[in-house]
């Protein structure tokens, strides 16, 4: 996959890291049950990936991706993507990863001085996104930044019309204002939540006894067990 810049001058000062799989720990716990379905719900429109900090959703969605043949493009988000062209910009970008020349139409655009509705931007997207290689995914990693109302409704415009060969990985420590009982009743919908992060009892102990050399007494563990809910997966 190339990972590609835009052509000087950029619209905002760009950050490789935002579209771009995040580095993966070394010592990250292996998690092959949810890795497995990850990949088992791809036939879908969405996975939703929504815990708490700590809980190692992007360790999760990492492991996936080195091990899936699907091609992967990632949208790093933060408080400044609140801003519709920052977004749009980076969403471009992102595909570009896929498709050097993805949304070329679009850039342009996102500098003029009064922007266009941004359901008319992303169906320029959707137009393009039928054209990216099959079998691909975007991870929007952080979604819990976004509170602007304008960008809530476009990802739920993307989500209406996305392709079949695209699907949308959404990872947040909270669950984002979209229409995900629709999803769900349509079947559309993969949710991982806190209590499937959780690391099971043995998962636990693997860690500590393969990382740290700790091993516990039975009784010791269970007190660390309760101490932590399961939060050492991140």
């Amino acid at each position: 996959m190339a990972n590609l810049l835009p052509p000087n001058p950029p619209i905002f000062p760009t950050l490789a890291s935002k579209i771009n799989q995040p580095r993966s720990r070394v010592d990250m716990i292996h998690r092959e049950a949810l890795v497995r379905r990850l990949e088992n719900g791809m036939h879908r429109k969405a996975t939703l990936i929504s815990a708490p900090a700590g809980f190692g959703k992007t360790s999760l969605i990492c492991q996936w991706q080195n091990q899936t043949d699907r091609e992967v493009t990632w949208l790093g988000l933060d408080t400044d993507d609140n801003d519709e062209r920052r977004f749009l910009y980076y969403l471009v970008l992102a595909f570009q990863n896929l498709m050097p020349d993805f949304g070329e139409n679009i850039l342009p655009v996102l500098q003029t001085p009064q922007l266009p509705p941004i359901h008319s931007l992303v169906s320029l997207l959707v137009e393009k996104l039928h054209h990216l290689p099959q079998q691909t995914a975007l991870v929007i990693d952080d979604y819990h930044f976004i509170d602007n109302p304008l960008l809530h409704d476009a990802l739920e415009f993307l989500l209406l019309h996305i392709p079949r060969h695209l699907h949308l990985i959404i990872s947040t420590r909270a669950d984002p204002p979209l229409q995900l009982m629709r999803l769900r009743s349509r079947d559309q919908l993969t949710e991982i939540r806190t209590a499937d992060l959780r690391l099971s009892t043995q998962e636990a102990a693997d860690f500590l006894a393969r990382e740290l050399g700790f091993v516990l007494s039975p009784t010791h563990f269970a007190l660390m067990e309760k101490r932590i809910e399961g939060w050492l997966a991140g």
